[in-house]
């Protein structure tokens, strides 16, 4: 494991200064990509949707003092920005590639016809999609362009938000201040439904290869093509080391027509 994701979102920042203090001493370690899209207003309050060129080059310059380097290998815009011509936007990743300052670049979260327009106007190195063995319908054609096109593709949320982990049976109920409170996916019978799919049809595939269910999830993504990596979260040691285990080694194209036969039927969320 040497890719670390990150933007400049994250804690206003913390989150780079954390990993340049990690990284010292040591930068040729780590492959660093990090995010742009929002600035903060002047008085520091608040965040401003920027992806104008100005502001891609100005936030770039400061992501770089946090993470302690002098060049990034991967770059992207983390969302659209509605308000900014994507051909302005992308004029400043082109900018700093020319600088070789920037080894890769490419977009987050774009729809198809986004990242079509923006792969018209630069070459577009990699994307950044959510996808899981739940949530697989809407980033499919996505992923298809991106194959024709030889777009580098990282997912993340493998683990649907803890649900393909098996931590949850399908009864639990979440506090107004979790983002599952309020999400499709965990909500009452669909809830329980992916419970039960998860413990009954999932984990008799992980046990078979002497895996977790979260080594599974994470697997199923890298399975899928031109997937470069699978973008995975931890709270601690033992995760991390967790989701190690979920590289290596490769699902077959039986557990894989095992799982989207577990799955076929489910709301698309």
């Amino acid at each position: 494991m040497n890719f670390i994701d990150t933007a400049h979102t994250y804690g206003r920042g913390h989150a780079e200064t954390l990993i340049g203090k990690a990284l010292k001493g040591r930068r040729e370690d780590a492959i660093i990509c990090t995010k742009v899209v929002n600035r903060w207003d002047e008085a520091q309050q608040k965040m401003v949707r920027d992806c104008s060129y100005d502001s891609i080059m100005g936030e770039f310059e400061k992501a770089l003092k946090r993470l302690q380097t002098d060049y990034l290998d991967v770059y992207l815009i983390h969302d659209f920005d509605p308000d900014v011509p994507i051909k302005e936007t992308m004029s400043a990743l082109q900018k700093l590639q020319d600088e070789k300052v920037v080894k890769a670049v490419g977009v987050s979260r774009y729809n198809l016809e986004q990242l079509k327009e923006a792969a018209s106007y630069i070459r577009i190195d990699a994307v950044q999609y959510p996808m899981n063995i739940m949530r697989r319908k809407e980033t499919a054609p996505l992923l298809d362009f991106c194959l024709e096109e030889n777009i580098g593709i990282m997912l993340y949320a493998a683990l649907a938000k803890g649900l393909l982990t098996g931590k949850f049976d399908g009864s639990e109920r979440f506090p107004e201040n979790d983002i599952r409170s309020r999400n499709p996916m965990f909500q009452a019978e669909e809830f329980k439904k992916r419970a039960d799919i998860v413990e009954k049809k999932l984990r008799p595939v992980a046990e078979k290869h002497g895996k977790t269910l979260a080594q599974l999830a994470i697997n199923w993504n890298l399975c899928q093509p031109s997937v470069a990596t699978a973008l995975v979260g931890a709270r601690n040691i033992k995760q991390v080391k967790d989701n190690a285990g979920g590289s290596g080694w490769s699902l077959t194209d039986r557990d894989l027509a095992e799982i989207e036969d577990a799955v076929k039927g489910l709301k698309a969320f």
